[in-house]
């Protein structure tokens, strides 16, 4: 992957990233959505 691929991809891999541990977290501590609703 060169610099500017990498720059172009860089927003989108982060929000991927989160979105994912943001789930991951939800699921394995088992929160209300209530209190933290899950992206999916």
């Amino acid at each position: 992957m060169n610099s500017k691929s990498f720059e172009r991809w860089a927003p989108w891999l982060l929000l991927l990233a989160v979105i994912v541990l943001w789930q991951v977290l939800c699921t394995v501590f088992k929160v209300s959505e209530f209190i933290f609703p899950s992206p999916l």
